[in-house]
C-alpha cells in the first residue's frame, strides 16, 4: 500500500517539475524582490516576464517545509498501532523596491500540493490518515501590515492547485515587505486487533503530503507622466467645449 501511494507522489512530483538558477533576489525592469531573511534557504527565481506581468518561483520552499530535498513530500506510515505524524514549516520576508515609473497592481501566489491517505481497516474498526498544507501571507510597510490571504487545506488525495489572489484596493507605487508561513502535516493511525490465537495483527495506516511548483506572479504596470496628464485634461476640455457648441 505505502510503495503505490509513494510511488504515485513520486510521479506526480516528476510531472511537475523543478526550478533553476536558484538565487535569493530577482531584478525586474518595474521592481526588485529580495530575501530579507527567515527559516529556510529562501531561493527564487523569475521563470518568465511579459509585459505587464512577472512569474517568480519559490525554488526552495518545497524542501524547507518538509525538510526532503530529494523527494519533497512528508510521510506517516503506522504498522504497530502508536501512531505517527510528521510536521514540517518555514517563514520568510521578501523586500520589494518599487522602480520609479512603475507601480505593481496585483499578486497572486500559485502551486501545487499532492498528498495521499491510506486509513487502515478491519472489520467495523477504521484507522485514521490526515494531511494539511497551511499558508498565510501580509504585506508590510512603514506604516502597518495588512494581511493578504490564506489558504487551509485537509486530507488531500491526489493533485489540488491553488492560487490566492486577494483583491488590491490601492496600487503599491512604494517599497513594502512580503511576509509568509507555511506549513504541512501528516499523521497516520493504524487499526490494532486481536486474532484468533491471541496475537496481535495490524491494519496499518499511511499519510503523505508534498508541494510542487510554488510561485508569485507580479502586476505591473507604469506610472503615467505628468505630461500624460496634461493631455488627457486637454482632450477632455476640448470635449466638454465640442459638446457645448453642438447643443447651442
Amino acid at each position: 500500500m505505502r510503495k503505490a501511494i509513494v510511488n504515485s507522489l513520486l510521479g506526480l512530483s516528476s510531472l511537475l517539475g523543478a526550478g533553476a538558477h536558484a538565487a535569493s533576489s530577482v531584478q525586474t525592469q518595474a521592481f526588485t524582490m529580495a530575501y530579507g531573511g527567515g527559516a529556510g534557504a529562501g531561493e527564487i527565481h523569475l521563470v518568465s516576464n511579459g509585459e505587464s506581468s512577472y512569474r517568480i518561483a519559490f525554488d526552495s520552499m518545497a524542501s524547507d517545509i518538509t525538510g526532503q530535498a530529494a523527494s519533497g513530500y512528508l510521510e506517516a506510515f503506522d504498522t504497530d498501532g502508536n501512531g505517527r505524524g510528521v510536521t514540517g514549516s518555514t517563514w520568510g520576508s521578501y523586500t520589494f523596491h518599487v522602480a520609479d515609473g512603475y507601480r505593481i497592481t496585483g499578486l497572486a501566489w500559485e502551486g501545487s500540493v499532492y498528498g495521499g491517505i491510506e486509513a487502515g481497516v478491519h472489520e467495523d474498526r477504521v484507522g485514521t490518515a490526515t494531511t494539511t498544507f497551511d499558508l498565510a501571507w501580509s504585506r508590510a510597510t512603514p506604516s502597518g501590515s495588512e494581511p493578504l490571504d490564506a489558504l487551509a487545506l485537509q486530507d488531500l488525495a491526489g493533485l489540488q492547485m491553488f492560487s490566492l489572489a486577494p483583491p488590491m484596493g490601492t496600487a503599491y507605487g512604494q517599497d513594502f515587505t512580503l511576509d509568509f508561513f507555511a506549513s504541512a502535516a501528516a499523521a497516520a493511525q493504524a487499526v490494532v486487533y486481536e486474532l484468533p490465537d491471541g496475537s496481535l495483527g495490524v491494519a496499518a495506516s499511511y499519510a503523505g503530503i508534498g508541494l510542487q511548483d510554488i510561485a508569485l506572479s507580479v502586476y505591473v504596470a507604469p506610472v503615467p507622466e505628468p505630461a500624460t496628464y496634461g493631455m488627457l485634461l486637454a482632450g477632455l476640455g476640448l470635449l466638454g467645449t465640442a459638446a457645448r457648441l453642438r447643443r447651442r
